[in-house]
């Protein structure tokens, strides 16, 4: 029983205590005020405080004075009846100073009296000093503690470590042991044939559980929802219950073999080698080393990769590949290494005589006999271009593409094709007028003149026409629709002239164009997306300021690289992911950013970055740890690797979470730091309070170093910065002024500010409604743990999440998706699935 306590690693073995006055007596001895104290400063000092009757009567000048009083007598009785009702116990807890010759069972024969069962003196003897009895006895002058011996028999022990903590032995082999703070305890009974049976219960689901543990070693767990699990000696797991994943075995080797809702079956080893085996055929195993072997029916299912991270496959072609790391890669038998002193191009042929030529840019271009040329790029985009013309481009992996096919006079006509309703369109170029022309699937009508004048005629009947000038005129059956607006260009073109200076003297010469790419394509999408010719010069004033800044806290080479972030994700607005971090919540709103309001992300990426703090609209200070202005290994790539947070959004990301948890009472600081190698799956995100010193959670385990097992629970360190939908509400409408953008399950909203929605057609309504007022995108609370973000079925499992909402079809009942997990995870979702998934 010494090691079954939850908090405590000596909870009950009372030996080595301090030394000090062992002169402890029964209550009886303290009741007369003459006889035991001359003066009555030493009873109210009396040495052990927590057996002296008088410690409640009075303050040193109480006493004295009545010593020689006449109700001297009232007093005696009222410290009789104090001593009386401290306990019901007839011997009361207390430390005890060990005699020669002592043991343990003749401390408990005398401690329990005459008639006391062997079964008692055992029980007793094991509570004070363990297991192991007669090989360890107590020293003589040794201090313990000796339990509390009840008038029915039993015998009880409060933890000294933890008084919250106790133990009392009930009879026939049973323990009960509990804790009154935690509300968690346990009942541990042994029977004669050797089983060990504990039932634990407490506050959570996890606590509430029965642990039988037979003579030949084997074990059984069962939980009250049903769950649960046997252990042989041999290592042999099963695990059983009422859901899906509940039901598993772990081999006497170690190897745990689960099966998917989806049919996948995966099987795992203790030294972290893996099998997954895929129900379409697709599979990879992954040894202890790294090295991982993947196939499938496709061929880019097929590959190696070696524990250094060498990746070999195989092309459609039958030619051998290899990349390493360091930028080295080998084609058939040949290796190369592309770097400054290569040309642009290199010649090879494969093993069947074919001739290719490897761009710089990876891409392989193959002249094929009928004279047309084909390029794949490392994408697996496939471009084919014929003599006449005739163009087409195709991606297995997307499953778009487009052909287009000259007219004879100077223009095509274009078809598109793809899994998204939006990639399935008709485009026809008029080579004489410069006019082009397209239809979507949903009868949108687009007009483009070669002066840069539009005409857009959508579905439902609204539309607008833009003037070379920026001038436009919009109509529609709502009132919403019908209005006129100019486009004052000056401030945008003055705005560019000044960033481009800027970033010709502070860009290296390599990442210039990419650079000034990004900006091009941005002032296309602003007049796309109707973003004001305002928004778009603040957006470049406050990239000038970062760039050209001197006296910043963040380094210039840092500073280049946030401005080359942000400038990709001008272009590629849906590319703003979270990486390996627990910041979905804010990835989204930064999302929304850089889709509507980009200047206001200018400004906050910029004042960080030379100050280091933000000022939020309501005029509190945002302050920023300094370490958390450093990119990690992640974040130092540009353009960012998809799926990968880019250091651009690593600020925004800080920022942003701390204008949600400063507010907080008591204020809390989100740090952004290195993993800690000791704590698998550690992001180094970390909640940090006033004093520097991390918030701290207590995580659960189990302590197989005692038998039973017993529940334990150690502090860890807040690594998720997990905030409220109202939280997450507030920092997006302090920083863009909107109310309305925050969609979620009213089952699920647990503040105020979101829109709510119970049922399906609400949500169908409300995405209709922010559709046509032009409230897209939205940012919507959702579970990743379920289909369709992860493996489990609908309402199997509970994990918040948070998306951007891009687009929603009507007619077919589809959401537009924009995951922060990366371009894969983006996707068109049946409204009805959607729906499901954010309710649970």
């Amino acid at each position: 029983m010494a090691n079954s306590g939850e908090k405590t690693e000596n909870s009950t073995p009372a030996r080595n205590l301090e030394v000090r006055d062992d002169s402890v007596s029964s209550s009886g001895d303290h009741l007369n005020l003459v006889n035991i104290a001359a003066s009555a400063e030493r009873i109210v000092n009396h040495a052990d405080q927590g057996t002296n009757p008088f410690r409640d009567l009075g303050t040193h000048a109480d006493l004295q004075y009545l010593y020689n009083s006449p109700t001297r007598n009232q007093l005696e009785k009222k410290a009789e009846v104090h001593a009386q009702t401290r306990g019901s116990a007839e011997v009361t807890q207390r430390e005890y100073s060990v005699k020669p010759g002592e043991t343990p069972e003749s401390i408990a024969k005398r401690e329990l009296g005459k008639g006391a069962s062997p079964d008692f003196v055992k029980a007793y003897a094991e509570l004070v000093f363990g297991s192991g009895l007669g090989t360890d006895n107590p020293k003589p002058g040794e201090k313990i503690l000796l339990p509390a011996v009840h008038k029915d028999g039993t015998f009880s022990l409060v933890n000294p470590d933890d008084t919250n903590q106790s133990y009392k032995y009930l009879g026939n082999g049973t323990f009960r042991v509990e804790n009154s703070q935690s509300k968690e305890g346990y009942i541990q009974k042994t029977s004669p044939d050797g089983t060990v049976s504990i039932d634990s219960w407490g506050p959570k689901a996890a606590d509430n559980c029965k642990l039988t543990i037979y003579a030949n070693g084997s074990k059984r767990t069962d939980y009250k929802d049903g769950t649960g699990f046997t252990q042989e000696p041999g290592g042999a797991e099963k695990h059983w219950g009422p859901k899906f994943e509940d039901n598993w075995t772990r081999a006497p080797g170690g190897a745990k073999v689960e099966k998917k809702p989806d049919g996948t079956e995966v099987t795992s080893w203790l030294d972290g080698s893996e099998l997954h085996q895929y129900k379409d055929g697709r599979g990879y195993s992954k040894a202890a080393d790294g090295s991982v072997h993947a196939w499938g029916p496709k061929t880019e299912d097929n590959y190696e990769v070696d524990a250094d991270g060498t990746k070999v496959w195989q092309d459609r072609w039958g030619i051998n590949h290899s990349e390493r790391s360091d930028g080295q890669f080998g084609i058939g038998n040949q290796r190369f290494r592309l770097d400054g002193a290569l040309g642009l191009e290199i010649n090879l042929s494969d093993n069947k005589g074919n001739n290719y030529q490897l761009r710089r840019d990876l891409a392989i271009v193959k002249t094929n006999q009928d004279g047309s040329v084909s390029r794949y790029e490392k994408n697996l985009d496939q471009t084919t271009t014929w003599p006449d013309g005739t163009i087409k481009q195709s991606n297995p992996l997307t499953g778009a593409g487009y052909l287009q096919k000259p007219d004879g006079q100077g223009g095509y006509v274009k078809h598109h094709w793809g899994r998204n309703p939006e990639e399935n369109y008709d485009e026809k170029y008029d080579g004489k007028t410069g006019i082009t022309f397209t239809v979507d699937g949903r009868g949108d009508k687009t007009t483009k003149w070669p002066n840069n004048g539009v005409k857009v005629e959508r579905h439902d009947q609204s539309g607008y026409v833009r003037q070379p000038d920026g001038s436009e005129h919009h109509w529609g059956p709502g009132e919403q629709h019908n209005r006129d607006s100019t486009r004052d260009q000056t401030a945008v073109a003055k705005s560019r002239l000044e960033l481009d200076k800027i970033a010709d003297r502070e860009i290296p010469e390599k990442d210039r164009a990419l650079f000034k790419e990004n900006l091009n394509k941005f002032e296309e999408r602003a007049k796309r997306e109707h973003l004001s010719p305002e928004e778009v010069a603040k957006t470049y004033e406050q990239m000038s300021k970062l760039l050209s800044a001197r006296d910043a806290k963040v380094s210039k080479a840092d500073r280049v690289l946030l401005a080359e972030n942000f400038a990709h994700h001008l272009n590629h607005d849906e590319s703003v992911d979270q990486g390996l971090h627990n910041t979905c919540n804010v990835t989204t709103i930064a999302e929304r950013g850089f889709s509507r309001q980009p200047s206001r992300l200018a400004e906050m990426v910029t004042t960080t970055a030379i100050e280091g703090k933000w000022t939020a609209a309501d005029g509190k200070v945002i302050i920023i740890d300094a370490g958390s202005l450093l990119p990690r290994a992640e974040e130092r790539n540009s353009p960012p690797r998809d799926g990968d947070r880019s250091y651009a959004i690593q600020l925004l990301n800080v920022v942003m979470i701390n204008d949600a948890t400063q507010r907080r009472l008591p204020p809390a600081y989100y740090r952004q730091g290195n993993p800690d190698p000791a704590r698998p799956g550690d992001t180094g995100e970390r909640l940090v309070g006033g004093d520097g010193k991390p918030i701290m959670e207590k995580e659960r385990y189990d302590d197989f170093s005692t038998t039973p097992p017993s529940k334990k629970y150690k502090d860890v360190p807040v690594s998720e910065p997990t905030l409220h939908d109202s939280e997450i509400h507030k920092v997006g409408k302090r920083l863009y002024g909107a109310t309305d953008f925050f969609l979620t399950s009213g089952k699920r909203a647990d503040g105020d500010g979101v829109v709510k929605y119970e049922t399906q057609q609400q949500l169908h309504d409300k995405l209709i409604e922010m559709k046509n007022q032009h409230r897209l995108p939205a940012v919507l609370g959702v579970n990743g743990l379920t289909t369709p973000f992860g493996s489990g079925a609908p309402g199997t499992v509970s994990g918040g999440h948070v998306v951007s909402v891009r687009d929603y079809d009507e007619k077919t009942g589809r959401v537009r998706v924009s995951n922060q997990w990366g371009s894969p995870s983006d996707q068109w979702i049946d409204i009805k699935d959607l729906y499901e998934n954010s309710i649970t």
